[in-house]
């Protein structure tokens, strides 16, 4: 079943909840899946994309949260746990960076993450 997804004009995410991750771009006819490491936990419950579809972020109801870029492996951003982000809004992203994101978590708090070349720069 499906536990959530994002779309936008090129591409939808989509996590079953079993937490699996899916990238589909139905218009080049290609669904991939998103490859994490054995053992991490991933009961998705939000998954936010940028404009373009280069990046996506999940995050489970624990609050591990994942990056997960053009080489569709989630990489557990370890400065944003227990965040549980309900909302992302993206700024300056490019095929391999984005320079701003702006975060809002359950708990109410905003956050400012950066990322470049698949690696979680400050939060």
């Amino acid at each position: 079943r499906i536990a959530c997804a994002s779309l936008n004009r090129d591409s939808i995410w989509i996590a079953s909840d079993r937490g699996d991750l899916w990238r589909w771009k139905p218009g080049a006819g290609e669904i991939a899946s998103v490859e994490f490491r054995k053992g991490e936990k991933r009961d998705i419950v939000n998954v936010f994309q940028d404009q373009a579809g280069y990046h996506c972020l999940a995050t489970s109801s624990a609050g591990d949260n994942f990056y997960i870029g053009q080489k569709l492996k989630g990489t557990l951003l370890t400065r944003m746990k227990p965040q549980v982000l309900e909302a992302a809004a993206w700024n300056q992203c490019t095929e391999t960076s984005a320079k701003e994101v702006l975060l809002g978590s359950a708990s109410g708090n905003l956050l400012l993450l950066s990322i470049d070349g698949g690696k979680e720069k400050a939060v």
